[in-house]
């Protein structure tokens, strides 16, 4: 992928990610999502970044043959990032949730995470109950904040972060000390290239907890003139953008070669990525400087 270029979902949503990407150093082509299959598989896999819809991303990763990842709402590995989510999160069906919990879907944004009584009230069509799920004790935030993370060869690096939550409650400044420690704690299970790190204020604990995890092959951007914000810019969540998807492209070609039909692992293709050959190595390593 030495020229990438973003493919807008034309009309849809996402108006101030894709301003961001317009005015970033790449150049970009708009594709509504009924065009998609006009594309060129071949030829699109190895040159467009889809933004747009995650079911839009879908679509495009369905028509080119990329697997999207799995799930990083919580971490990589089961267990490993419980000491700051400070809550009790498993996974399960809906039909074994209670009204009480808060439900999250495991298939990225099937529908919206919400507690499962207000979820089965404002809900027209229902969800079946062997839907896998992410089921949480509810637990009080107060002010949410997003850091957006690039992981350089070296290490991961805060881009910028934003407050995202609609109340207008007054809180401390965020916890870098909180986002750094996740940082490494996902560094060293094999991070991917580009994430976001969402946390919140716990009244009742007084103290900043982690929120949820998002992967940057489908990643909003919050920019705002909140005091306590200091967003990426609009270069740095390109960029972002750019390196992770050239880390999906690699390991989806990687498997083709292999004749794989199972996803990397997150460690897998971290160091695959790393020992990858010169010329994605060169590629690779401009998006890192």
């Amino acid at each position: 992928m030495k020229n990438p270029t973003f493919l807008l979902q034309a009309g849809g949503p996402l108006p101030t990610e894709k301003i961001a990407c317009s005015f970033s150093c790449y150049p970009v082509r708009y594709c509504s999502l009924a065009d998609l299959t006009k594309l060129d598989p071949l030829e699109a896999k190895t040159r467009y970044i889809p933004v747009g819809s995650v079911e839009f991303a879908k679509a495009y990763g369905d028509h080119v043959g990329i697997r999207l990842p799995d799930d990083f709402s919580y971490g990589i590995c089961d267990g490993d990032l419980d000491k700051f989510l400070m809550r009790t999160i498993r996974r399960g069906t809906y039909g074994e949730a209670t009204i009480t919990d808060f439900i999250k879907p495991i298939e990225i944004k099937l529908f919206t995470g919400n507690v499962k009584g207000h979820l089965d009230m404002g809900t027209s069509d229902s969800i079946p109950n062997d839907t896998p799920v992410w089921i949480s004790e509810v637990v009080p935030f107060g002010a949410e904040f997003r850091f957006y993370v690039h992981d350089f060869i070296g290490g991961g690096k805060i881009q910028g972060w934003s407050r995202y939550d609609d109340s207008n409650m007054q809180c401390p400044e965020p916890d870098f000390g909180l986002v750094e420690a996740i940082m490494k704690e996902l560094e060293g299970n094999g991070a991917p290239g580009a994430y976001t790190v969402d946390i919140g204020w716990r009244c009742d604990l007084g103290r900043y907890c982690l929120v949820e995890l998002n992967d940057a092959w489908a990643l909003g951007l919050y920019e705002n003139n909140d005091p306590q914000s200091n967003p990426p810019t609009r270069q740095q969540y390109a960029d972002m953008l750019v390196s992770r998807w050239r880390q999906i492209v690699f390991c989806s070609l990687l498997d083709d070669a292999n004749g794989s039909h199972e996803r990397l692992s997150w460690s897998h293709a971290t160091a695959e990525l790393y020992h990858a050959t010169d010329d994605y190595g060169d590629d690779y390593g401009e998006t890192a400087r």
